[in-house]
Parts: C-alpha cells; structure tokens; sequence
C-alpha cells in the first residue's frame, strides 16, 4: 500500500513499517534553506527587479491557496467527536457529493496501486500553518522548506482492499470538504481515517487527513518536525527507519538482534508531540512478534492514551493474546467509551467475550463488527462461528448489498455443518430480492448434506449447476455435487447425470493423483468399467491406473498409467496451466508401477535424464534387501554418463558396501555423493542433500564395529567445508540417539570441545541429545546438567527446539522428584504455548498435589472443567495418572473434573511375526516375561472389541510399576524385496504378537528388546520395529535381539524395507455414527444407552461396558459412564463420568 508521505510511514497494528529514509539537511536544514533565500533576493535586487522578485518567491513559498482554512483548537477532540457521530449515524447512503464520493473510490484505488492521489500542495501548507505546532503562520523560510520536500515527493494518506465512507461534510461556500472513511482487510484491524479536501480549478484534491489511531494530522507531523530542535526532530524518522531494519532482521532469522534493535528504538530522542506514536508503532511490532509483554509495558508508558485511538484496542488485545480476559474487558472498555460504535471495539468485545464464555454477547458484538466492516470475511467468520439462526436475516441483508462472493461461499457452506443455520438459510433467503442464482439451491443441498441426507443433497446441488450464473456458484455446486455423490460412493450416478463426463472424470482424477479422495475405490472402478463408451476415456484410463496402483496391481496400473503419460506428452496443450502437476504425478505412479515389478533399467529407459525419477527409482531400490535387482541395475548402468543416474549408483554402491561390512569404503562412497549431488541439485533442490547426509550418518552409526564407528566420526570433525560438518555433526547425534549409543554422543561432545567448535546450534543438538538419552535412561542428575546447558545454547529464534528441550529439562526434575526445584523452573521457564492451565500444575500432578491441583479450575465452572480434564487427559500426563489412580483423592478429582477419553500412545512397542498356526497361551507370555525381567508378572486378560477375532491380550504389571501389554493376532505382512526365505515365509497369514510397553519408567526400549529376545526363540520369523521401520530376521534372531550397550543394530538389519503389518481386523463394523445421530438414539431410549468404548493403546483396543447418558452438541461430544473398570486404563473407572468423542463408542 502507499505510505503517508516520503517521511514518515504509517503501519497499523501486526503490520510492519515500511522503511523510507528522513529528510536531508540534518541540524543545520533552517541555514542553508534562509542562506538560499537571501543570496536569492539579494541577487535579484542587484539587478533592479526587487519587486518582482519578491512576488515571486512569494508565489513559490504560499502558491495560490483556493480558500483560507479557519483556526484549529481542540481539533483533535473535534475530529473525533464527529467521527463518532458518523459511527452512531452510519448511514447506508452518506454520498449526498457524488462527486466527492467518486473521487474517494478512485483515489483508494490508486492508493491500492501505489500511485499518488491529487494533492493540493499550497493548502497543505496552509493547514501546516493552522496547526497548533506552527501557532498559526508558518515563515518563508519554513514554506520554502517543505515545498522543496514536497517536490521531491508528495505525501500521500495509506489505503486499504476495503472502505467505507462513513460521512462527508461539504462546505460549499469555500470549496473545502471532510470525509469520515473506514479502511480494512480481512486481515488486519479497521484504520479510522479523515481526508480532509480542497476544490480547486474544478477537482477535488487531498490537502490534509488523519488516522485517528495516531491523534494527530499529517500537517501537525509536519509542523512538529519543522519547529523541532535536533536531534530530536529526527528522532522519529530514525526509528521508523529502525522499525522497518528491526522487521527485516526478524525476517532473516536474527530474533535477538531484531529485539535490541526494537529496544534501542525507545531510547532514541524524539520531540514530544512524535512520542507516543512511536511508541505506538513500537508496541505494534511487538505485538505482531508474539512478545505481547514488551507490547503491554511499551503501551502502558504511553503518557496521552485518551489523545489518540490506537492506544486502547492494542493495550486489550495484547492481554487478550495473554489470556488475562478481565483486564483486557476493562482495557476494552475504555477504548469503548473513545468510540462506543467502532468495528475494533466491537470486534475485541466478542474475542474478550468469547475468552469469558459470554457467548451471546461475543455473538452480538461480532455481528454490530461485521455490519460495520461488511466486506471484512474474518469478521463474517466469526458472526458463522456462533452458529446463531437468528444473525442469518441481517447477514443476508448484508450481502444482499455487497454482493461479496467470499461471504456467500462461507454462509453457504456453513449449512453443511449446521441444521438449524440450513434451515434458516432456506427459510430466509426467498425474502431478498437480489440473491445469486443458484444460492437457494446450494443452501437447500448444504441442509440435507448436514441431515446426511446426500442423496437429496446432490439433487439440490444439480439443480443449483443449471440454475447458477455466476462461475464461483456454478464451482461450488459442481464441487458439492461431486463430494455428495462420492460420499455414498454413487459412482455410477455421478456418470450419469454428468452434463460433462470428461469434466467429472477429471475432478475424480485431480482428487485421487493429489490423495484427496476419500471414497471407495473399487467402486469407483466398477462404476467406471460399467460403461462401455469410457474404454478409450483418457481420463478415465488414469483413473484406473490409479485404483490399480492403490489396490497393489501393479501390473494393469502400469499399462493404463503408461497409455495416459504418453498421451499427455503427446497432447502437451491438454492440461491447462494449474493442472500441469499432473504430468508430473502420472510419471511418478508411472515409475512406481515399474519400480513395484523390480524394472528400474525401464524406468531409466524412459527417462533418461530426469533427475526426480531417478531420485525415486534409487530410493526404492535402497529399500530391496534382496540384491539382484540391485545387482542388474549397477551392471547395467556401468558406462552410463548421466550425473543423476552416477549419482544412483554411489548410492546403491555405498549401501551394499554397508551390508557387506565395509564401512571405509561405504564412506569414501558417500563422500562421492555428497560431492556429485552438489552438481545434481540446484539450490531449490538442496533438501535432497538432508536424506543423503542422514543416510550418510547412519551408516557411520549403525557400523558393526566400535573403532569403524568412532573413525568415521573423527573423520567428519576433519571436514573443511564447515557447512556439511556441521549439518553431519546434527544427524550423527540424531542417530546415535536414535540407537540409544550414550558413547557415541559423548565422543561428538568432546570433538566438538577439541576442535572448538564453537556454532550454538550445533552443540546444542549434541547436548539436547545426551541430556534426551540420559533421561530416558533414568540417569536424571546428568540429563538435567546437560539439558541445562543445550537450553542456554539455544538460540532465541529456534522456539521449536527451545520448547522441546524446555519439556525434556522439567521431564529429568520430575523424575529425579526434585519437585520445588521443578516448580520453578516452570514458573521461570513456561511453554510457549501455555495454555489455560499453566505449565506448573504439571509439577503439581506429579507430586500429587490435589489442593494445587483443584486450584486451576472452578469446579463451578463446566468450560473451566472441560479444559482441566483435556489437559489432565493428555498423553504425556499418563505415567502420573498411573501413579495415583487406586488413590482416593485422585477418584475425588476425576469425578469433579470433565476428564475426556483419549486413546494412549505406547512408550514403546514391538511386533513378533511367527507363522500362523503358532500358539501363544498366558502360560508362553508369563514364562518370556519371567526370562527377560527375572522376575514374575502377573496377568490380567484384556476384553477386546468383537471384530478381534482369533485374538487376545494381557495387561502384564511387576513389582515396580512396569506394565505391558501383551497383544497375540493374525495379521497380513504386504512385502517387497526381502530377502526369499523371508518373503516366503510371509507370504500367507502371520501371528503378530506385539509387545507394548505402556509405562513410562526409564529403559523402556532396552525392556522391550530384553521381552522380544525372550519370546523370539527359534520359531520367530521376525521382528518388526515399527517407530524406526527396521526389520530383524532369522537365523539367530533371538541372539541378534540381544541388547549391547545401545539397540541391536547393525548391517543385517533390514532398515526400512518395503513392508507392513496389516490387522485383519475391519477398519469399520458398523459404519460411522454423528452426533446428531446418537443425540436421536438417546432421545428414541427414553434412557440411558448401552454402549461398548474402544480405548485403543498401542495395537490393542480395549473394550469396556459404558452407558451414554446425555449429548453435548457444542462439543460434538458424548457423556458416557463405564459399567466396569478398565484393565489398561487405570483411571477410566466404573461409575464415574466422562467426556468421549463418537470415535471411541460402539453400539451394543
């Protein structure tokens, strides 16, 4: 957008400034200015023309002024009192000038385009003169001045996408005018402005205006910077200046330099007048980079916040952003009484609102918002938000006027999700007059999709393509047709009732090439063969590639995916510009298609130099434990030229080195790679070179030998391009504690220490790492010495790795117990992204602190309830509830909070693969678990869903607070390229038994391994890890499960191979039930209903007897009461209520 002026620059709240550079002259501006003037006339009386010199330096310095302007007192106190009566009036037709109303229109778009608006320059320095700075008279010398600034720019007030006049007041007696106008976007808060305009020689021109955010004109900005002394006179240019570099420095990535840039910017001297607005305009940048505290003290020690409008909204928004609702309401009701009808106030209203769980006040606010700011689509969103039939006659009036496509598409679609929105939205839009064609339609198909019915819905959505004229409704209703049929997988009447088939096949094959479809594909595939005239359809050709490629067919896709890339090359102009990625998708299910038969030398021969297949063909090829395939390729690519396809063979060259216990020679190869790829890849495709080095480092790590492992790492230490050193530094250290190797880790650090290595990011990560390891395995004094010192090293702009070194530093207190030393660090160090419940009740849970605990939510207080049992419900809390669950004040908590059901993640879980007809009974599972723990466990049978056929599972506990599940089933394992014996021997049903360890006591991973080792004996065909996709196999396989000072890893470990464990459990037994749905069944049982909840835990899903007793549509949530305890979940407890979503239950 254009700037206020070549001066000063005038951003609005999130937005940064744009950097423009002060004036010329500095200190001495007035001398040289005065000096000029009188060499001037000087010379000019010397010449005997004194007279008419003198009337033409005074036509230079007034110009000819189009009327006189009367005195400014108290202006801005006036500006805004008639700004808000144009708020309180907000007529709907303010242009009583229609050609003051067409010179605004025009001069907002050339604002938008960044072209200047007419500006009368002679009454600009006159209104300087008026102002209060000048005293009412502005000297030659000073007039002169400006006018040489004014011709190397005219200043020019900022526009927006959006505006709306509010009020204008003409003069007609002296050609002068004002106009109240409103700017906005959709993204940013509402601009208050006032032009203020000059008739001259017949147009209409700017000569003067105000944001009132700011408090002060653009000639008062001038005034005060003329009268001013320096250097505080360009105080003001320079920090805006320091604005627009301080962004810039956030931007590139240097937080902290962007902050004490920020910071110094408050020291700067400055006149008084341009104070607060900077200060304003620093809280600004504050706020817009999260750092809502600097943005609070910044604001708070504005001297004149009644003197300017910005002050207030900003001042609440930033305790809004801090969750401290009341006093941002107190905040905001100061800003209120300022302008009690304005759309910043309404809008803060409903977000403060909303915080406090007023809703219908929210609801009312943000409504008065958006009739305001009726263009504004976020202020529309929100008015949709609240759902509330009753808006939908005053949102149709609304867009009756504006006729926004952006505000029909959201009222619309809202339907779909609300019955009572769809049914107003029907009922009412009969009674507007100017309502897009197809728009009733759409409403009434949105109404019986929210109903499920989508049979009807499609109908309307026909109906609504034939009727609609308007491209964004007819794209609309074709969308929504298209979804409806698809969600009850009415293909064959999707074909149809298409008025363009090519048209309907080509949306289904953008949806499935770009994994968006949702439908089932062998119907689709059924519906599309049904029809004989779509043999030859090219559309549907890539279709069928597609089911076939996903339905694992990998020869017939490769036939109709081949058919349609040639036809796509031969037609180049048959996909127009958006859909050209799909060339690129058919090549990829192409190649996939041959790399599935093992034919990489055919997709070689077809693409002979495309860098992104050969990419695709060499990573698939890295995944084949088998080697003939790999063994062929290398064979016949010897003399092949091309740097991408060389590239390939290092690749595969370096990993059968690796397999082969070569580890100097796989990592000379590597460093080929890394050398070659540099030529492959431009700098757009430097990602490529992460999976390399993490590949690179891998094998550094996984080398079966110590001196092998602790060579190849020296070696990185040695490497003179620091830019790779550093970046194997990371992934050697992410590797290492992948693998558990604590040794390997400490020689990085003392590597590091040697070398002096000196780059925060990089010794952080080696200290993240130990310190991470040290944690999960239990040695906590030293996890939190060097998770300290990773968190000091950490740079400011890394949040994401802050955060997560911050949890792991409060997880080493925690399980040290060092409680108080905890609480602390939590209050000193909490989340950035704290939630209502603070960081510290973790401290306070682990301890098992009721009273503390109790006193983060009002048990009065339903929403406070629900957040407290979603934060207690969390995943990472669970060790805790395990630890006091049988306690009685734990019964007492649960029982007053809303805790909710969620399904549990496994701290760490392995599957066993035996051959079918492998019987594992309780007695099998006691004596494995008794050899690996040399101790007892004892078992506890888990009841598993009914679909669970030929299944079981124990909950295994010990002494200690150890507990397992232990999970026996049949199960499908889809392979490629294993090793035969393997492939054989998986080839039909397998039994799975899967080994989950639920707490979260140090060692989890050794302990899983020491159960899997136990249990394999001779019979087991395998050991699928899942969390690091790496399969061990026979023979030995018991042995080679053995842990040895890290995981047993090593060369013949198959390392993400082409594999999956398949439950042959259905995915869905009785179809998906909504809210509305069970809200119907509760209402039609007159009572409680009976129900099974699936509490899923790793691979098992427990089920357990609960009653629903009410429906919470708000929250799209069920209140169910368990019947019987759960085995697996401790604290899911017969007779006490809980909140669950319509995933976890099941219909008896």
């Amino acid at each position: 957008m254009s700037q206020d002026n070549p001066i000063f620059s005038s951003p609005h709240a999130f937005q940064q400034p744009m950097q423009t550079p002060p004036p010329a002259g500095g200190g001495n501006r007035r001398v040289l200015v005065v000096l000029a003037i009188v060499g001037a006339v000087g010379m000019a009386m010397c010449c005997g023309v004194g007279t008419l010199a003198y009337v033409a330096l005074d036509s230079v310095t007034k110009g000819r002024v189009a009327t006189q302007l009367p005195a400014r007192t108290g202006a801005f106190a006036q500006d805004a009192d008639r700004f808000n009566r144009s708020l309180a009036e907000l007529s709907d037709d303010p242009c009583d000038d229609s050609g003051i109303c067409e010179f605004v229109r025009r001069s907002a778009a050339a604002g938008n385009q960044d072209e200047p608006i007419p500006f009368s320059r002679s009454m600009f320095l006159e209104a300087i003169a008026k102002s209060h700075h000048s005293g009412g008279r502005l000297p030659v010398a000073d007039r002169l001045m400006i006018n040489t600034w004014l011709v190397d720019g005219e200043p020019f007030p900022d526009t927006e996408e959006f505006h709306r006049i509010l009020h204008i007041e003409h003069d007609a007696a002296t050609d002068l005018a004002s106009v109240d106008l409103l700017f906005y976007t959709s993204d940013n808060q509402c601009e208050s402005y006032q032009w203020f305009l000059v008739r001259e020689n017949g147009s209409w021109k700017v000569y003067d205006w105000q944001r009132l955010e700011y408090g002060r004109r653009m000639s008062d900005e001038y005034a005060g910077y003329v009268k001013g002394v320096s250097p505080a006179a360009e105080g003001y240019d320079e920090v805006m200046v320091k604005l627009g570099e301080a962004q810039q420095l956030r931007e590139d990535g240097e937080e902290q330099a962007a902050k004490d840039l920020l910071l110094a910017c408050e020291q700067t001297p400055m006149l008084p007048g341009d104070l607060p607005v900077a200060k304003l305009r620093i809280a600004y940048l504050w706020l817009g980079w999260g750092e809502n505290q600097q943005a609070v003290r910044v604001l708070e020690s504005i001297q004149t916040p009644d003197q300017r409008w910005g002050v207030w909204p900003v001042l609440s928004m930033a305790y809004l952003n801090l969750g401290e609702y009341q006093t941002a309401l107190d905040i905001a009701e100061k800003a209120r009484r300022q302008s009690p009808q304005h759309p910043n106030v309404y809008w803060l209203l409903s977000e403060i609102y909303d915080g406090l769980d007023r809703t219908e006040e929210a609801a009312d606010a943000a409504l008065q918002a958006f009739v305001i700011c009726p263009e504004d689509i976020s202020l529309l969103g929100n008015v949709v938000y609240y759902g509330r039939p009753q808006d939908v006659p005053t949102l149709l009036e609304v867009l009756n006027e504006t006729q926004s496509q952006a505000g029909w598409s959201r009222i619309l679609n809202q339907a779909s999700y609300s019955t009572k929105w769809g049914a107003a939205l029907v009922e009412q839009l009969p009674q507007f007059s100017d309502v897009p064609l197809g728009a009733a339609e759409i409403a009434a198909g949105n109404l019986a999709w929210s109903q499920q019915d989508y049979d009807t819905a499609a109908k309307h959505f026909a109906a609504a393509k034939r009727t609609a004229d308007q491209a964004f409704l007819q794209d609309m209703a074709a969308s929504d047709y298209l979804y409806a049929r698809m969600e009850e997988d009415r293909f064959a009447e999707l074909l149809d009732e298409a008025e363009d088939v090519d048209e309907t096949l080509l949306q289904l094959v953008r949806l499935s090439y770009d994994d968006e479809f949702y439908g089932d594909e062998t119907a689709l595939l059924q519906a599309i063969e049904q029809r004989e005239d779509l043999s030859d359809n090219i559309w549907a050709t890539a279709l069928r590639g597609w089911v076939y490629s996903v339905s694992e067919q990998p020869e017939p896709a490769l036939e109709e995916f081949a058919r349609f890339a040639d036809w796509l090359k031969a037609n180049p102009d048959a996909l127009d510009e958006d859909d050209q990625w799909l060339a690129s998708t058919a090549d990829y299910y192409l190649a996939d298609s041959l790399l599935e038969l093992k034919r990489p030398l055919d997709v070689l021969a077809r693409w002979p130099e495309d860098h992104q297949r050969h990419e695709q063909m060499g990573t698939q090829l890295l995944q084949l434990r088998e080697r003939s395939t790999i063994n062929d390729f290398l064979q016949s690519t010897t003399d092949n030229k091309v740097d991408s396809v060389r590239l390939q063979r290092l690749r595969l060259q370096a990993e059968l080195a690796f397999r082969d216990h070569q580890p100097q020679a796989c990592q000379q190869l590597h460093q080929q790679v890394e050398a070659l790829a540099r030529q492959v890849y431009d700098e757009s495709q430097s990602y490529q070179l992460f999976g390399l080095r993490q590949r690179r480092a891998a094998d550094m790590v996984w080398a079966s030998e110590r001196d092998d492992r602790l060579s190849a790492i020296a070696s990185v230490f040695e490497l003179q391009d620091t830019d790779v050193r550093d970046a194997l530094i990371v992934q050697v250290a992410n590797q290492a504690y992948d693998v558990h190797d604590a040794e390997l880790l400490e020689e990085c650090r003392r590597l590091a220490d040697a070398k002096g290595i000196t780059e925060l990011p990089v010794l952080a990560e080696l200290q993240a790492k130990g310190g991470q390891l040290s944690l999960i395995e239990g040695r906590y004094q030293q996890a939190i010495d060097t998770l300290q010192v990773a968190l000091d090293n950490t740079p400011d702009d890394e949040r994401w790795d802050h955060e997560r070194r911050r949890e792991s530093l409060l997880s080493a207190y925690l399980g040290a117990q060092r409680f108080d030393e905890a609480r602390r660090f939590a209050t000193a160090e909490p989340s950035a992204y704290e939630g209502d419940v603070p960081t510290v009740a973790l401290v306070d849970l682990a301890s098992g602190d009721p009273q503390a605990l109790r006193g983060y939510f009002d048990a009065g207080d339903r929403d406070a309830r629900i957040e407290f049992g979603d934060w207690l419900a969390n995943s990472a809390h669970r060790q805790w509830l395990n630890q006091y669950a049988d306690q009685d004040w734990f019964d007492g908590l649960i029982g007053d909070v809303s805790l909710a059901i969620r399904s549990q993640g496994a701290s760490e879980e392995g599957t066993l693969l035996f051959p079918a007809e492998t019987a594992i009974a309780e007695s099998n599972v006691e004596q494995f678990l008794q050899a690996a723990a040399g101790k007892p466990f004892q078992l506890t049978a888990v009841n598993l869903d009914a679909a669970e056929d030929n299944a079981q599972a124990w909950l295994a506990t010990a002494e200690g607070g150890q507990r397992l599940v232990i999970h026996s089933r049949l199960v499908t394992c889809p392979n490629q390229g294993l090793q035969i014996e393997d492939a054989v021997a998986l080839i039909d049903q397998v039994r799975a038994l899967s080994i989950a360890v639920l707490d979260q006591r140090p060692q989890a991973t050794r302990r899983l391994f020491a159960v899997a080792a136990a249990a394999a004996q001779d019979d087991a065909i395998g050991f699928w890890y899942e969390s690091e996709r790496c399969l061990w196999t026979q023979p030995e396989l018991a042995k080679q499960l053995q842990w040895t000072r890290r995981l047993p890893i090593g060369p013949r470990v198959a390392r993400n191979p082409l594999l999956e464990v398949n439950s042959l459990q259905p995915t869905d037994t009785q179809g998906y039930i909504d809210i509305e749905q069970w809200a119907q069944r509760l209402k039609d049982s007159e009572g409680p209903l009976s129900v099974s909840l699936s509490l899923d835990c790793g691979s098992v899903s427990e089920a357990v007897p609960c009653l629903v007793e009410d429906v919470d549509m708000d929250e799209y949530e069920l209140l169910v009461r368990p019947t019987a305890d759960s085995v697996l979940f401790p604290w899911i407890k017969q007779g006490v209520a809980y909140r669950s979503g319509v995933v976890y239950v099941n219909q008896d």
